[in-house]
């Protein structure tokens, strides 16, 4: 009876409303591992790249009525996702530095935080982190804000760069 009763007051309760949430409207930010020694900087980007590997694949094939496996040695493009430490320079003056929690940083004190290397919040060149992706961080982790980079009026647009020649045969 007990059960019941107390079974009842809890369904009967009201149920506390959830704001409604916005879709971001921008790309989220990159997490990145970054290192700081001195005036260098070590950026350490997960990119993709693609290799070609041979591949050893079974091929039924019918001889005589017969199904005949056979393997077969054939070329496949993958790609794969590599970590690669770049080493950047930086012009700091351009840079800024802040916390999740929103208190600026000088670049010193950037580096001090990142000196043994540590997890940042890379925001896109030139642009603010939207509050909905900030939610899910801690308060002290480094956002570092890069200026927009300066369009190169000799760079070629669009071009798709020709595959990967194959490896040689043995």
């Amino acid at each position: 009876m007990f059960a019941a009763l107390a079974l009842a007051v809890v369904l009967a309760a009201p149920v506390p409303k959830v704001p409604p949430v916005d879709p971001p409207k921008t790309a989220p930010p990159q997490l990145e591992f970054l290192q700081f020694d001195g005036e260098t900087t070590t950026l350490h980007q997960t990119i993709p790249e693609t290799v070609q590997v041979e591949r050893e694949l079974p091929v039924v094939t019918i001889e005589n009525g017969q199904p005949v496996t056979t393997t077969r040695t054939i070329l496949v493009t993958e790609t794969r996702m590599k970590s690669v430490p770049v080493t950047l320079k930086w012009d700091l003056k351009q840079v800024t530095f802040a916390t999740v929690g929103g208190k600026k940083l000088t670049a010193k004190e950037a580096g001090e935080k990142l000196k043994g290397g540590g997890v940042c919040v890379m925001a896109r060149a030139g642009q603010a982190i939207e509050a909905s992706y900030l939610k899910v961080l801690k308060d002290d982790i480094v956002i570092v804000t890069r200026p927009a980079p300066k369009a190169d009026p000799d760079a070629v647009q669009g071009v798709v760069p020709p595959p990967l020649p194959p490896p040689p045969k043995k």
